[in-house]
């Protein structure tokens, strides 16, 4: 009977061969995380990558004597397969291959051992990872019959193991007994000397795995940000099993694993042959070709394509403001819709949305030196299936045209065709404008000056405060941008620049439809 790790290749040809029988298999399943996925959590074949079956068995084979893994990869490059196997794969080892794990290692009776996952906002923490790993051990005929009690951040096991979900806060998690320490997209942790930042939050949980130690480990998944913060540190001294950016001071410290993999290598359902094909902008490069969907992506702004989906860290990411900067414009008051105001030149704009996202809408107009936004509306889906209702939106708009003096009404050109040419009919000044790389940069360059200036006031809505405090500033080479964290949103700020933008660039020519 086999009792120790063997790459899954070995075990499929000692099944082919007669040696292992389904007996076998089982037993097996405790050393590699392969084989548990396929026959544990029924997993089907094709579920893993070539990439992602060569990142855990590098990752659990005893030879390499690594403890931490650091996996740079693309967006939809399926992080949370691995993330869950990895959980629920320490979780079934815990509780097969030790009769007391506690006294195993010289713990207190029933003292709890943890696996965390943290990610940098709750309902990310919950609804991906979370969420992910507790339907797969609900729906395993294996690891189901040792649940214990769920909750919405706990899943307990026998034998007190606990998988556990928290935001990214150094304040929290600190000293349970952790087996996994797994930080999800820990890149886009607040970059800031907080308690927030990806700094302050690694080293205030690494000490819960040194009780279990040697047999603890930590991972690391996230899209990459810029060349700084804990992320980039551990990638760039780790030891590069593959990497698309070399650093001199790779493999200094070669117990961490370190892979750097585009989506469409970790991810195969995402196709990108463009660059070097002869069809890519021609009338043959259609949605039927297989990298359509990778295309657009990287149509829309290559150097954005080649950090968020081809797993390349940029130049550098920080906080666009400061939070006292925020603050301090953050006295502004909520005009009142039903007075109207005829005689004060105001100018909306909106950013569109149905199912993702907020449908945004910001109005404002100039005071003296002053801009003053007036006005944050939006919207949201209910759910997938009930989008948000367009002609709510177009009837809140023109009835905000009869009320006050608007002269311009700036939308962003995605999904709002139809709105735009409704409303024009009507002879309401609505221009459709082109989000390109530049108008936004241009925008957001008049809006950052405004507000680290006071020279803007806005009002203290939470949902705008939350997305101006995420707003991040990512360069590459010469190219700048603003932009979301991961998991924050930028709608009403979006919305609100193009209000700034116009204001200082449009607001003295005379006002025309179309």
């Amino acid at each position: 009977m086999p009792h120790a790790y063997e790459p899954y290749a070995v075990i499929l040809q000692k099944v082919n061969d007669g040696v292992y029988d389904s007996e076998d298999l089982i037993e097996l399943a405790s050393y590699n995380p392969i084989l548990f996925a396929r026959i544990m959590l029924k997993l089907p074949f094709t579920k893993f990558s070539v990439y992602q079956e060569k990142i855990l068995e590098t990752f659990y084979n005893p030879a390499n004597n690594i403890r931490e893994l650091v996996l740079v990869c693309g967006r939809k490059s399926g992080k949370s397969v691995i993330s869950t196997v990895i959980m629920l794969f320490e979780v079934y080892k815990l509780l097969t291959l030790y009769e007391d794990p506690q006294r195993h290692f010289g713990l207190l009776p029933k003292a709890p051992i943890y696996c965390i996952l943290v990610a940098p906002a709750k309902d990310q923490a919950l609804d991906v990872g979370f969420q992910y790993a507790r339907s797969l051990a609900e729906n395993s005929p294996y690891l189901r019959q040792y649940i214990v009690n769920a909750t919405n951040e706990e899943l307990e096991f026998d034998k007190n193991i606990i998988i556990r979900t928290q935001t990214s806060s150094s304040r929290s998690g600190r000293g349970f007994t952790t087996l996994v320490m797994l930080y999800d997209e820990i890149a886009w942790f607040i970059d800031r000397k907080g308690n927030l930042s990806g700094d302050a939050v690694y080293n205030a949980l690494q000490p819960n795995l040194k009780p279990l130690a040697p047999a603890s480990r930590s991972v690391l998944l996230s899209s990459p940000a810029g060349k700084s913060g804990i992320f980039f540190e551990l990638f760039r001294y780790g030891k590069p099993y593959e990497v698309i950016q070399s650093f001199p001071e790779h493999g200094s410290e070669p117990w961490r694993a370190v892979f750097q993999v585009p989506t469409w290598k970790m991810n195969p359902r995402y196709q990108f042959n463009c660059i070097n094909c002869s069809l890519m902008q021609t009338d043959k490069c259609t949605v039927t070709c297989p990298s359509f969907e990778m295309y657009k992506e990287y149509k829309r702004s290559p150097e954005t394509f080649e950090q968020e989906y081809g797993a390349q860290f940029c130049d550098a990411v920080d906080a666009a403001l400061s939070a006292d900067a925020i603050t301090k414009c953050a006295t502004g008051e909520m005009i009142n819709v039903e007075h109207p105001d005829k005689k004060t030149p105001r100018v909306i704009s909106l950013d569109p949305a149905t199912t993702g996202n907020k449908y945004a809408l910001v109005m404002g107009h100039i005071s003296g030196e002053y801009i003053v936004i007036d006005l944050i509306k939006y919207w949201r889906a209910l759910d997938k299936d009930t989008p948000i209702q367009i002609k709510v939106v177009e009837d809140y708009i023109e009835k905000l045209y009869n009320n006050f003096n608007i002269t311009h009404i700036v939308i962003d050109q995605y999904q709002s065709a139809s709105t735009a040419q409704r409303l024009q009919e009507k002879g309401i000044p609505v221009y459709v404008v082109n989000a390109s790389n530049k108008y936004n940069l241009q925008a957001a360059e008049f809006t950052l000056q405004r507000i680290n200036s006071g020279k803007i006031t806005y009002p203290n809505e939470k949902a705008l405060i939350n997305e101006l405090l995420f707003l991040q500033c990512k360069v590459s080479g010469k190219t700048v941008r603003y932009e979301a964290a991961v998991g924050a949103e930028d709608d009403i700020y979006d919305a609100m620049s193009r209000v700034v933008f116009t204001l200082e660039t449009e607001s003295n020519k005379e006002a025309h439809v179309g």
